[in-house]
């Protein structure tokens, strides 16, 4: 597998070094000589590339065409969206940007980007009212670059009404149901595999990012 990644700062430096740990080819562009030295001697099986990410024929370069992934996470937004744009339309199926601006959020969505990555918070703030004193939530925090919430509300049409846990579970592949909010909102459990949910419950899953969203 082949990834290029444009932007040669800590973040980009640390999935090469996940990737590379799992086999794959890495290709790292970016603008700054002195970055490209600097990565050149930490890692010397990554092929560096000094260029701007947005410039085509950089892309090229790097091999573009025969990339799995591009993941873009430079400093600038419009290079990220940009160049992810590119890529995108030079043929790479995985297309990964990050974007601190929500102005950007926006473009990206416009451009036909689906997979961007907004960094924020932990989570755990949005979960600190419903389990307070609850050792998840220490857990949580600290492995929250690892793990993530999701809310999901089940309406009458879901076909999670009626479901047991045990079948949740079954269904959800790689979510874990851990919370169950009642449909009158004032209650929070902890469900048993034989809890069936019901319509206006949300249930809260548990899920493990995956290596690119980890650093983010």
């Amino acid at each position: 597998m082949r990834a290029v990644i444009a932007g040669g700062g800590g973040t980009g430096v640390a999935l090469a070094k996940l990737l590379m740990e799992d086999g794959w080819s890495v290709v790292i562009i970016d603008h700054d000589p002195r970055v490209c030295e600097h990565i050149v001697r930490e890692l010397p099986s990554v092929d560096v590339i000094e260029g701007e990410a947005t410039d085509p024929k950089v892309l090229e370069e790097a091999g573009i065409r025969k990339a799995d992934v591009f993941v873009a996470v430079t400093n600038s937004d419009s290079v990220n969206v940009m160049s992810s744009v590119l890529a995108k339309n030079m043929g790479v199926k995985k297309v990964i940007a990050r974007v601190e601006s929500s102005m950007y959020k926006e473009v990206a969505e416009k451009m036909g980007l689906k997979d961007y990555i907004i960094p924020s918070e932990s989570a755990a703030a949005q979960i600190e009212e419903m389990v307070k004193g609850v050792d998840f939530l220490s857990t949580f925090i600290k492995y929250h670059r690892e793990l993530e919430l999701l809310e999901e509300e089940v309406d009458k049409s879901s076909p999670y009404v009626g479901m047991s846990i045990c079948e949740v579970m079954e269904r959800s592949n790689d979510r874990h149901p851990i919370m169950i909010i009642k449909s009158n909102g004032d209650k929070v459990l902890i469900p048993k595999l034989g809890y069936r949910i019901k319509a206006g419950d949300k249930i809260i899953f548990l899920r493990k990012r995956s290596i690119f969203e980890r650093l983010f």
